[in-house]
């Protein structure tokens, strides 16, 4: 098994690296308290805090396809921070999270840590934007950075309740574990099970709900497709509104994506 070593104490940066980091943790939090909220940020805030009582809000989320976790953070939220003020209090607690564990944990140089964070994903899509994504990547973080305590496996079982993508994602690291160990885990193995079957039963469709069809993409629509969506990714989509008022379309966005 291959080990990796984390660096020393006095590998932790550099008094120009501690003082970006600082930047970043400014900036982050400047665009977290500035940013306008997305319909999709407040319909999970609508649907937690409006609902009337908890069999309310759980019965609502059969029609919303995620499981429970996010709205339970955004309700209890709510009675401190009303209104948006919840979603980015939340979503400034998850990122001042990922800021520090991954500066402070991750087996990698100073500077290689703070390129991490400010890579696009880190910075505003698990950054700023306010979804149950957010919550998801600083679990999935939280079991990497604790190898040998107790609560990785607390990380995993709530990352199954936070979407189906997630919930793979936790059993993937299941897996991962036992080819490691060469033995299935068995604490965290019950505990990623009952999640599973938490989420399940909050995830399944009520009566009445049916799933909207439509004409499946093929092989090759879908590698273009997601070709086009990595051209925006490497670049930052605000580059492409500056520059063409919108992200790049047709023979250009997969050129870029590769």
């Amino acid at each position: 098994m291959t080990t990796v070593r984390r660096p020393r104490p006095s590998q932790a940066g550099s008094p120009l690296a501690l003082g970006a980091l600082v930047l970043l943790t400014a900036v982050e939090l400047v665009m977290i308290f500035t940013h306008v909220a997305w319909r999709d940020e407040t319909q999970a805030l609508v649907l937690a805090v409006k609902s009337p009582d908890l069999s309310a809000l759980f019965r609502a989320l059969h029609y919303e396809g995620h499981p429970a976790l996010w709205y339970l953070t955004l309700r209890g939220l709510s009675i401190a921070a009303p209104g948006t003020l919840s979603l980015q209090v939340a979503q400034a607690l998850i990122s001042l999270s990922v800021i520090g564990l991954v500066y402070s944990r991750a087996p990698f140089s100073a500077w290689t840590r703070l390129l991490i964070l400010t890579g696009y994903f880190f910075l505003f899509e698990y950054g700023v934007i306010a979804r149950s994504y957010s919550l998801g990547a600083l679990l999935f973080l939280v079991w990497l950075a604790f190898p040998r305590s107790s609560l990785r496996w607390l990380a995993l079982g709530l990352m199954t309740q936070i979407s189906v993508h997630f919930a793979l994602l936790a059993v993937a690291a299941v897996g991962f574990e036992t080819l490691q160990t060469r033995r299935p885990p068995l604490a965290g193995t019950c505990v990623v099970a009952i999640g599973l079957a938490l989420s399940a039963a909050t995830l399944w469709p009520t009566a009445g709900v049916f799933p909207g069809l439509s004409r499946q993409p093929g092989l090759w629509q879908n590698l273009i497709m997601a070709l086009q969506w990595l051209s925006t990714a490497v670049i930052p989509v605000t580059f492409f509104h500056a520059t063409w008022g919108e992200a790049p379309a047709g023979p250009m966005a997969p050129v870029l994506g590769l």
